[in-house]
């Protein structure tokens, strides 16, 4: 009796090993799924930086007013014009894009005209 005590306590700690190691497994297995989105999601966004600047100076240049004004709009994040002071500031975006969240800011002098 004694010794189908000792193997079904073996048998139990061999069961209580595999569902452990199962488990560490199908962590391993969500992480490294999370790490291959992680990559197509940075994939993605530099592509669409790519894309958006290497079609940047073309529109500028030669584009409808339309599509500088859409083009202008996706890099500005913000303008606040201070008239008291004759300054503005401008909040842009270098490289516009949904996951890139980086602003920088810039301050201009506004010339009064003449």
């Amino acid at each position: 009796m004694t010794g189908r005590l000792v193997s079904e306590a073996e048998l139990c700690v061999q069961r209580i090993r595999k569902a452990a190691q199962r488990q560490q497994l199908e962590s391993r297995i969500d992480e490294l799924d999370r790490l291959a989105t992680s990559q197509a999601e940075i994939t993605a966004t530099a592509a669409d930086a790519m894309h958006f600047l290497s079609s940047l100076e073309f529109t500028l240049r030669q584009g409808l007013p339309q599509e500088k004004l859409t083009v202008l709009r996706q890099c500005i994040e913000r303008v606040h014009i201070d008239k008291q002071e004759n300054t503005a500031t401008l909040s842009i975006r270098p490289i516009p894009c949904a996951n890139l969240e980086s602003v920088k800011r810039i301050d201009v002098t506004i010339q009064p005209e003449q």
